[in-house]
């Protein structure tokens, strides 16, 4: 699918114990003696996506500057900042780049990534400071939960899938629209399916605020996806969700969605020079709103698993389009 965008991308996932990330230099370390350490309640260890930039600012964690007072996970990408393969890409240096990460969890023998029904929580914070006066024009990812292997496997039934960008769900900002959306993507027998540009969040209050995402979803062919911004259910979506397949030579492993977060760029203009800080707190995962860690999160944040439903009665329902550029 055609894009040109500045992107920021978070997403998380995890597994049932306490996870930390260390980051060492702009790294994750995986155990530095020196390292900083930030944990996440119900997730596995944390993968740096292997063409993250590595430079000193890259990832950090922020003590006092989170949404509860303790410690976030930071990232910061500036113009020109590019790893490995990505600064290969595009008609000049930086026009891709990413400083990502993303949480390591095969839940259980059969899959790879997520599966059944699970609820994930997170909260962001976009520093609009430096990115507002260049914004216009651009477009912004903040997140997207992604099924590998889903376009190479539908790909061999379906020739269309094969341009399939593999996204589940993806969060964007674009300042024409004003806001931040959700949208989907599905690969069909017929074509490549995109849902509408939904806002969840307008642009007047997306920047230099702490926001609480919850995501409840069951992954597969007859399941549904429930977004809450903020304790306010936004997004309701029953039906076709994910679909299921094995992944390829991995003998009866399934394949599921994984989450990822960080700045991730794309096509960014070549006369951008800010830079994007963007920072994460209160990463969770479980299988239930009621288990104790995840219940007590959203108490601590101020809401409850009782309170978490639609409150005003606006909840967007996805429509879709066959996608005019996946022909």
């Amino acid at each position: 699918m055609k894009q040109t965008l500045l992107t920021i991308c978070l997403i998380v996932f995890a597994l049932p114990s306490w996870g930390q990330t260390t980051f060492s230099g702009g790294n994750i370390s995986g155990g530095s003696v020196n390292a900083i350490s930030y944990k996440t309640i119900n997730w596995g260890s944390t993968e740096n996506h292997g063409l993250s930039t590595e430079q000193k600012w890259s990832q950090n964690t922020k003590d006092k500057f989170s949404r509860l007072g303790g410690t976030s996970h930071r990232f910061e990408l500036r113009a020109g900042d590019c790893g490995s393969d990505d600064c290969e890409r595009g008609s000049y240096k930086g026009a891709f780049g990413r400083v990502e990460a993303y949480l390591n969890n095969p839940l259980s023998s059969n899959y790879l990534g997520e599966d059944g029904e699970r609820w994930y929580a997170w909260s962001f914070y976009i520093d609009g400071t430096h990115i507002k006066p260049k914004i216009d024009g651009h477009l912004m990812q903040f997140g997207q939960f992604k099924l590998s292997y889903s376009s190479k496997v539908l790909g061999r039934k379906y020739k269309h899938c094969k341009q399939y960008s593999e996204v589940v769900l993806i969060f964007k900002y674009k300042p024409e629209k004003k806001g931040l959306g959700l949208s989907r993507e599905i690969c069909r027998e017929d074509a490549i399916y995109e849902s509408e540009y939904n806002i969840v969040i307008p642009k007047d209050k997306l920047f230099n605020v702490w926001h609480d995402m919850v995501i409840h979803a069951k992954w597969g062919e007859e399941g549904f996806l429930k977004l809450f911004v903020n304790g306010e259910l936004k997004y309701s979506e029953i039906g076709y969700i994910t679909p299921k397949f094995t992944v390829p030579n991995k003998k009866n492993k399934f394949a599921g969605p994984s989450f990822r977060y960080g700045i991730y760029v794309n096509k960014v203009p070549k006369n951008f020079n800010g830079k994007i800080i963007a920072f994460y707190d209160e990463i969770a995962r479980a299988k239930k709103c009621t288990d104790s860690k995840f219940s007590n999160l959203q108490k601590k944040l101020g809401y409850s698993c009782k309170t978490l439903k639609d409150n005003d009665g606006i909840v967007i329902r996805p429509k879709y389009v066959k996608c005019p550029d996946c022909e």
